[in-house]
């Protein structure tokens, strides 16, 4: 018995049909496995990708910030990148006629713009998205949203110059600078007036998009881009600030620290869809981008986390056990068939031990054949399925 593991390729040349059904389970249920993994990735990835879209790709904001502490969020060394946003002013394109405040008393006194300027990462962060024309690469360039052409008096065009008196929302009854709810600048009151401060004259170079995360306030209050690098900050305007963290362990304590190098406490902290809501210092606000950060099992909400991870958890636990149980079978269904001539090994003094090594040469050697042939069936099916699913619209499948 010093050479009886030589019986298992004597066995398995002398099975080959026995052998070769063998390798095909193993090799579909590898290739199974391997199908809905990358099904799954590839899902999660497109999730990843359409959340960006919708909602930017970045951690946390820092909105309606000072600018004498952009520099100082910018630099910090738990930061990997920023994208600034400067407060240009609004620009009323005109005034609610009585027909629609008749209809809804509680309309906005105006159809606004809302005028910021970009920079380069931030128009990257925030996914800006063109119906047509380019991106502004200069301050005197300026992009509008395809839903307030219809409320200017000239439907402007591509490549047309327009005037925009650039100003404040005030509270007309005591004539004080309207306080500004929210990163989006929503909400407004009917006891509201405008002040114009500065004209300026932009290239309208391209429209919008609507905004995935459009709200009800987008109906009188409507954005528009302009370029502005922001490397001069101006310590009397505001800015928002799209920050990508190097890791996104932690986010809220890390956010937390940084507010506290800016010698800020107490901030009104919340999720990049909940913007609704008052501000608790100076107006500084801070949203967190959940809506990504839960893709990564990483959002402020504790709860969220953990049943992401349970659902994914099952999911793949599940998957492995089934895929455990069909090769197991294989492989008990042909010990079982062997009885008899393991007894016959036993007879002329095979141990046990010996005979569980037998049988575990014969999986480790099939396996070795039929895993590796599993992994690339399957990979290249998903691939050529994939392929296929390119050329059709099936929403979520579009990966």
């Amino acid at each position: 018995m010093n050479n009886y593991t030589g019986l298992t390729l004597k066995y398995l040349k002398g099975q080959k049909k026995r052998s070769l059904l063998t390798i095909l389970g193993i090799v579909l249920s590898v290739t199974l496995l391997t199908s809905i993994g990358t099904i799954g990735l590839s899902y999660h990835d497109q999730l990843i990708r359409q959340t960006i879209r919708d909602f930017g790709d970045y951690h946390v904001s820092f909105n309606n910030i000072s600018g004498d502490a952009v520099p100082k969020v910018n630099n910090n060394a738990m930061v990997k990148s920023t994208g600034v946003i400067s407060r240009e002013g609004y620009a009323t394109i005109r005034e609610t006629d009585v027909k629609e405040k008749r209809e809804n008393p509680y309309a906005a006194p105006y159809r606004y713009l809302n005028v910021k300027g970009y920079d380069t990462d931030a128009m990257n962060m925030l996914q800006v998205q063109l119906d047509s024309g380019r991106l502004p690469e200069n301050p005197n360039e300026i992009i509008l949203s395809s839903r307030s052409l219809g409320y200017f008096s000239e439907k402007p065009k591509l490549g047309d110059s327009i005037k925009l008196n650039l100003g404040i929302r005030k509270v007309a009854s005591t004539g004080k600078a309207r306080k500004i709810d929210g990163m989006g600048d929503f909400g407004w009151s009917l006891d509201e007036a405008f002040q114009a401060q500065t004209q300026r004259e932009f290239k309208v170079v391209g429209f919008m998009k609507e905004i995935g995360r459009g709200n009800w306030s987008s109906t009188f209050i409507l954005p528009a881009i302009t370029f502005n690098d922001n490397k001069t900050i101006d310590e009397k305007k505001k800015y928002f600030i799209y920050v990508k963290m190097k890791t996104v362990d932690q986010i809220k304590e890390k956010t937390e620290a940084i507010l506290s190098s800016l010698r800020v406490s107490d901030v009104e902290q919340d999720s990049a869809k909940q913007l609704n809501r008052e501000y608790s210092i100076d107006n500084l606000r801070i949203e967190y981008n959940n809506e990504l950060l839960k893709l990564y099992g990483k959002s402020t909400y504790e709860g969220v986390n953990k049943s992401f991870i349970l659902a994914y958890a099952a999911v793949i636990a599940i998957i492995i056990i089934c895929t455990i149980a069909v090769i197991y079978n294989i492989f008990h269904i042909s010990v079982l068939e062997r009885i008899s001539q393991f007894g016959i090994l036993r007879c002329i003094g095979a141990t046990p031990s010996q005979i569980r090594k037998i049988v575990f040469k014969e999986a480790t050697l099939l396996s070795l054949i039929g895993i590796p042939i599993g992994i690339f069936t399957g990979t290249i099916f998903m691939k050529l399925l994939f392929y296929n699913i390119s050329f059709l619209e099936l929403g979520f499948l579009m990966i």
